[in-house]
């Protein structure tokens, strides 16, 4: 009887140690795999552009990427339609040049800080969106400065006011209004400069551009993996 006591209290002892140790095995495997899932979630500012510049874009906007383009973004894999003070009709008066481009092309499109007609903007994405290209981003609109914007009405008649109250209404709009397929890029927090409130320097410029290269950059790897 004792050898038979001693024989149970030694599994009972035993059976004790397994379960304190397989939880820490677990925990031990599940940590393991959630830093194996960062590393393969995060991915490089290098990788992310060489994803970019493997596509070609067209660019559609208004002044704000007239500015872009002219602080010198002019790269062989990307084509503008652009002009200052557009509104979303510039999509509609070049439609059929849109139309005829390679459906693989990947569109970038900014319009709606000139109009705000956030209705109007969804019924021109809904027409863009049915040409079926391979992707298309909706830009979110950037902020203005708000003091700079009121000194410029001041001397310029033909400014409009436009409130980063009234941005933030029109992105949250838009991002929700969109069609499915397409893919909205937020209004980024970058150091923004502007010379009249609404346009912004070359510096800033080219921060955004950055901006938007990571983010298609990122979404085109994640896509794929």
């Amino acid at each position: 009887m004792k050898s038979m006591g001693k024989r149970i209290i030694g599994l009972l002892l035993l059976s004790a140690c397994l379960v304190t140790a397989y939880p820490s095995n677990a925990y031990a495997a599940s940590t393991s795999k959630k830093s194996t899932e960062t590393e393969e979630e995060t991915i490089s500012a290098e990788d992310a552009k060489e994803a970019f510049y493997e596509h070609d874009y067209l660019f559609i906007g208004d002044s704000r990427f007239v500015g872009m383009y002219n602080a010198g973004v002019k790269k062989k894999n990307i084509r503008w339609i652009k002009q200052k003070g557009a509104t979303y009709e510039l999509y509609w008066l070049n439609r059929a040049q849109i139309e005829a481009m390679d459906r693989d092309t990947i569109v970038v499109y900014e319009l709606g800080i000139n109009d705000m007609s956030y209705e109007a903007q969804l019924a021109t994405l809904r027409d863009l969106d049915a040409m079926g290209f391979s992707k298309v981003y909706y830009v979110g609109l950037m902020p203005v400065d708000e003091e700079l914007l009121l000194e410029s009405m001041e001397t310029n008649p033909d400014v409009d006011f436009r409130s980063n109250a009234d941005i933030k209404t029109m992105n949250k709009l838009m991002k929700t209004g969109l069609p499915e397929d397409m893919t909205y890029i937020p209004q980024f927090k970058i150091k923004v400069a502007t010379k009249d409130g609404m346009h912004y320097t070359k510096a800033t410029y080219k921060r955004w551009y950055r901006k938007i290269v990571n983010f298609i950059g990122e979404d085109l790897i994640r896509e794929e993996m």
